[in-house]
């Protein structure tokens, strides 16, 4: 256990991603209250409150994304007088402190229990309802938060929320869920089924080249990015041990070259070998050998 007492109050049905080299937690329901704070750790056991009263209303049920360098909140809601009540509002911020209201009236339907992914340079909110009243299955992307287009309105797989959605292989996957009756589900989707143009799952190809190969002393690593992503770099052995950690953060669309001086994560030099140079960005990675000759 990395800490029972972080500081927030227990909770479940919240939010959680990684935004900025630390990891999130916001929002969420506790024994008697819906909660709008917002928590960050860098190492998961010292917790800081970047506020404990966000603009946007206190929820659950709801999705944080790390996207274009900002943390967003979409959707979620509360059980109210009239029963569950969902939203349909976007918000983001810079830090987790200051927060825009992006949309208060995005064009898909109120809804909990929904999905978000970062994917083609796009957020895509997929499903979700307000539990037995209601399960979508449609499918919306937005580039800014604030427009949205419907790719779909009705995908082929049932309504359903508390489902998971990942990026996988240059794809979007919906797992499992529940649908408005209750029922868990154990079906698996992908995106050629969720409703997405063949041109959006074609487009993400990363190409990399290392200079000098074999090298001596230190190589570029060239690479291109067809989309906005974050992306990693990282050094492996032939036993597929991590060597050196180069990169991690956003990167534009577009060409890159970062030095790799042959040296591990303690700056100690490597030996002759072979090793492999792996790039990823989340909806896909390339690995790329090269020689080391001192």
């Amino acid at each position: 256990m990395v800490t029972s007492s972080p500081g927030w109050e227990a909770r479940e049905v919240g939010a959680s991603t990684v935004f900025d080299g630390k990891m999130w937690m916001l929002g969420g329901v506790g024994a008697n209250d819906y909660f709008n704070d917002v928590w960050y750790t860098s190492d998961g056991e010292n917790w800081t409150c970047a506020t404990d009263n966000a603009p946007w209303c206190p929820r659950t049920a709801f999705e944080a994304v790390a996207f274009d360098g900002k943390l967003w909140v979409i959707g979620g809601g509360y059980y109210g007088a009239g029963g569950f009540q969902g939203e349909n509002d976007v918000w983001s911020s810079t830090d987790g402190v200051n927060w825009t209201d992006v949309t208060d009236t995005a064009p898909w339907a109120g809804r909990m229990g929904h999905s978000v992914v970062v994917y083609d340079g796009r957020m895509w909110v997929i499903g979700g309802g307000l539990y037995s009243a209601s399960a979508h299955n449609d499918v919306w992307y937005s580039s800014d938060g604030e427009n949205w287009t419907c790719s779909t309105s009705s995908a082929p797989w049932a309504g359903r929320e508390s489902h998971s959605s990942v990026v996988h292989n240059s794809s979007i996957w919906v797992i499992g869920g529940r649908n408005a009756s209750g029922t868990p589900l154990n079906d698996v989707w992908c995106t050629s089924s969720v409703g997405i143009n063949e041109e959006h799952s074609s487009v993400m190809t990363v190409s990399a080249e290392i200079f000098p190969n074999p090298m001596q002393g230190f190589a570029h690593i060239a690479f291109n990015i067809p989309l906005h992503a974050e992306v990693t770099v990282g050094i492996y052995d032939t036993a597929g041990r991590l060597v050196r950690y180069l990169l991690d953060q956003e990167m534009a669309q577009g060409s890159h070259d970062i030095i790799w001086d042959c040296t591990d994560d303690s700056g100690m030099n490597l030996s002759n070998g072979i090793y492999i140079v792996r790039i990823e960005t989340g909806a896909e990675a390339v690995n790329e050998v090269v020689s080391l000759v001192n």
